[in-house]
């Protein structure tokens, strides 16, 4: 269906997604508009008989955004069928004719409302399902619809780099790997500030780790072990924008989470804070750093990472500290992580 994006008239933007196709069309004035759907029509009823495919009119909608007061609907055929006008669609979501997103949530609510209905029926204090069981189907039912669509972070001093640096192709010499990451280090300005996160776990807890490299201060703490380690690093990345990014700065944040990077766009969690920074720094790249090859910042937080588990330093909760931490704690509560509460955090300043 790629080739449909070749057919339309300039200046008509195309959404795919599977069988779903949106049309979205945008002009000063209503003529215009109406010109530019009926072209697009036009062209879409030609593609389609080329391809003999059918399409049933009146499960399309026209919807309209706009300020304007005066209702805006000019017929809109599809083989000699008209398209009903409506004030919401569905495309990955609703979407309101007012650009409000009540209805998407209400949708969401119901939704999900039915889903822990559903667990709550299997979680009876004596026969029902243990507590690990439940948190996971909530995890993957419930807490992965209310993240659909979430947040989308689109920020012009917001870069995150998973493959195109040269360094960060593992198929090179584990030397080479770390020659082409000191030649990019001794490329940046002097007053970039660098940080680096990790997690590690073992049979007693999840250790987490955030390093600020430039201005050397650790932050280090662990989780209870019904978490993972994709878990982990995603609150280590949290506390390390939560507690490190306030200058107006340019931060580059070194993890070797691949998987964290990849879904940084759909996830609440760290989108969350993302957004909330946006206004914070001058610029921010969250950059993808091969594990265990030498390099200095990646051994300095693997070592507070697993430093955590055991550290004998007096551990301060996290209740006890500013509120940039009792943010952190809310995130966790939202996530439903078991024993939350006993998340402990301990910030040592080197040097």
């Amino acid at each position: 269906m790629h080739d449909i994006l070749e057919v339309l008239p300039d200046g008509v933007h195309c959404f795919i997604y599977a069988d779903d196709i949106f049309i979205l069309v945008e002009a000063p004035t209503v003529p215009t508009v109406k010109n530019k759907i009926e072209a697009s029509v036009s062209k879409l009823e030609t593609w389609w008989k080329k391809w003999h495919s059918n399409i049933a009119p009146l499960k399309c909608k026209v919807i309209n955004f706009s300020t304007r007061i005066s209702p805006v609907n000019f017929p809109v055929c599809f083989s000699g069928e008209c398209i009903p006008w409506s004030n919401n669609v569905r495309f990955l979501g609703i979407l309101s004719s007012n650009l409000s997103f009540r209805l998407h949530i209400d949708q969401l609510v119901i939704k999900t409302s039915k889903k822990l209905n559903a667990i709550k029926v299997l979680a009876s204090s004596r026969w029902g399902a243990k507590a690990v069981h439940l948190l996971r189907v909530c995890n993957a039912c419930i807490i992965q619809a209310l993240e659909f669509g979430a947040f989308a972070i689109d920020h012009k001093n917001f870069v995150i780099r998973t493959d195109e640096l040269e360094f960060q192709q593992r198929v090179l010499d584990p030397g080479a790997i770390n020659r082409l990451y000191y030649e990019y280090r001794s490329s940046l300005h002097s007053d970039v500030v660098i940080l680096a996160t990790d997690a590690y776990k073992n049979a007693t807890g999840v250790a987490i780790a955030a390093v600020n490299c430039s201005f050397p201060t650790e932050l280090q703490g662990s989780i209870p072990t019904i978490n993972s380690v994709f878990t982990g690093e995603a609150l280590a990345m949290v506390l390390a924008n939560s507690n490190y990014v306030r200058e107006f700065k340019d931060y580059i944040l070194l993890t070797d989470s691949m998987s964290n990077l990849t879904t940084l766009k759909n996830s609440l969690f760290l989108a969350k804070i993302i957004a909330e920074a946006l206004n914070k720094f001058q610029s921010l790249e969250l950059v993808y750093s091969p594990t265990h090859l030498g390099i200095t910042e990646n051994e300095w937080e693997d070592s507070v990472a697993r430093d955590a588990l055991v550290s004998s330093r007096i551990y301060m909760t996290l209740y006890r500290r500013r509120m940039l931490f009792r943010r952190v704690l809310r995130s966790l509560d939202w996530l439903k992580l078991k024993n939350g509460k006993n998340l402990s955090i301990v910030t040592n300043s080197l040097g």
